[in-house]
């Protein structure tokens, strides 16, 4: 066991009332999860909230839901799941102590950098309080499990690190933003040495990492909700001399075999002039057709192409 596992095991073998875990669909957390769990006693108050997706739109995710519920399950913890994406994971020991470990974990996921807040520290009350108004407004897991509705007529919004500490703790922004930067820092390091495992990484996070890597490249970045994105999935803004400038941009995680081609280039520009956008921008972990090379050329000013060899060459940049 590393890190993540490490710190998990000294934090259940020291429960002496519950454990609450606020648990992704990703694996990379869970698998973390898994190897520590049975140390939880079984006399002790145990609940689990699994959170995903509103639409499980794909058979992956699907079926990592079903495993996530069925881990805690076989466990006999009290799970319940939400319909809701939370970029905030938690693990809270007798309410009042517990860690922070980041959702969207690309494959290095059990050495990723995570936040373990004491029991005297201001940060588990908003920590606990957020966990249990997600718990209020969750369903049980078995039905859920057997017909997929959700049926939630009401709904946290979502929850960063950055958002809660700097609304709730602002002397602990400062840790949470470096600690965010050091899991970026080995997501890049990892990717440029593993460029492959680009088109394997979940898509979610695929946006996620292009987002960091324009941030480092001086813009600012807005990811869009996981689904109805209108043809963009960051929004980056660019402040010049001469004006501000918005860039929508489409990432596309796909097999070396599948180019992108001039239909998707073609909606995208359609949506930059839609929205009165300055250029548009579609990052791919394959290449493009010639016909989508040929038409971006004509609107060279407006549309620009990253595909495989530049976005790694890209990672290596942002080291």
């Amino acid at each position: 066991m590393n890190s993540v596992s490490e710190t998990l095991a000294q934090l259940l073998l020291g429960a002496g009332q519950s454990v609450d875990v606020l648990a992704t669909i990703g694996l990379g957390f869970l698998r973390s999860y898994e190897n520590v769990a049975p140390l939880a006693d079984e006399r002790l108050r145990r609940r689990c909230i699994v959170t995903a997706p509103e639409l499980l739109d794909s058979p992956e995710r699907h079926t990592q839901w079903k495993y996530a519920v069925h881990l805690f399950k076989k466990l006999r913890w009290e799970v319940r799941t939400y319909a809701g994406i939370p970029t905030l994971g938690c693990v809270i020991v007798d309410g009042s102590e517990g860690l922070l470990v980041p959702l969207g974990m690309g494959p290095q996921s059990d050495t990723a950098p995570i936040f373990h807040f004491g029991r005297d520290s201001s940060l588990s009350a908003s920590i606990t309080d957020h966990f249990e108004q997600l718990w209020s407004r969750s369903a049980a897991a078995t039905t859920q499990l057997a017909n997929l509705e959700w049926g939630l007529e009401e709904q946290l919004p979502p929850i960063s690190y950055e958002q809660l500490l700097l609304s709730s703790v602002p002397s602990h922004a400062q840790e949470i933003i470096a600690a965010s930067n050091e899991f970026w820092d080995r997501q890049i390091r990892y990717f440029s040495e593993n460029p492959n495992a680009l088109r394997t990484t979940d898509p979610r996070h695929f946006e996620e990492l292009i987002a960091e890597l324009l941030d480092r490249n001086g813009l600012d970045v807005e990811l869009t909700p996981p689904s109805g994105d209108g043809g963009r999935d960051v929004l980056a803004w660019a402040n010049t001399l001469a004006g501000r400038h918005l860039y929508l941009v489409e990432c596309k995680r796909y097999a070396a075999n599948r180019p992108v081609g001039v239909e998707i280039v073609r909606a995208l520009y359609g949506v930059v002039q839609a929205e009165n956008a300055t250029a548009g921008l579609i990052v791919a972990t394959s290449e493009f057709t010639k016909g989508a090379k040929q038409f971006q050329e004509t609107i060279k000013h407006r549309m620009d192409l990253q595909g495989y060899e530049g976005l790694i060459e890209w990672l290596r940049k942002s080291r």
